[in-house]
């Protein structure tokens, strides 16, 4: 079955596509929560196991150099991250950091003529740009910013609806650029 085209243009949207669109560390960690709560074959009590999940940018990822910061309803959430570009006139960022209350967090941004993303996992929240809403990224002397973002939470990706969760921005300084995809992307 062919993937739906995105709201956003004539490109294939990250998220119904197999390209993956939030940092891995996520996605390990429900695999790991998976794996121990299915080890069971439910006759018996399962025995409490306790998984240490190493963040997304233990040994995959080279120490961060840049600094970016998203905003959502006037919280900023503090990043270092990695730009990356892994095509020409395309950009990809990723790190980790802290949401306003101090919550480790991941961010994934996108910058692409044809699919930009921003993405932030922070605890169980996920906060994404809105579908249905243009996602403008400009990209100049290694400065990244995005203005009057509309972010959402708990997106239906079928829908592409989600909670609003208001309006915020992107503003990411690239110290330097790493010319590749990063690793198990």
């Amino acid at each position: 079955m062919l993937p739906k085209p995105s709201p956003r243009g004539p490109g294939v949207d990250a998220r119904r596509t197999g390209r993956k669109a939030l940092p891995h560390g996520v996605a390990f960690a429900v695999l790991a929560i998976l794996a121990v709560s299915c080890s069971s074959d439910g006759n018996e009590a399962s025995p409490e196991v306790e998984v240490e999940v190493a963040p997304a940018t233990t040994g995959t990822l080279p120490p961060a150099d840049s600094d970016a910061t998203i905003t959502v309803q006037g919280q900023a959430w503090t990043f270092k991250v990695n730009c990356y570009r892994p095509l020409e006139g395309e950009v990809l960022v990723i790190g980790s950091g802290n949401n306003p209350e101090g919550t480790p967090s991941e961010a994934l941004v996108q910058v692409s003529a044809v699919d930009p993303y921003v993405g932030i996992t922070s605890g169980d929240q996920i906060i994404e740009a809105a579908l249905n809403d243009p996602l403008a990224l400009t990209i100049e002397a290694g400065e990244i910013i995005g203005t009057d973002i509309a972010f959402v939470g708990d997106i239906d990706l079928t829908t592409g609806e989600g909670e609003n969760l208001g309006l915020g921005s992107v503003a990411i300084s690239c110290k330097s650029y790493i010319d590749a995809e990063p690793a198990d992307f």
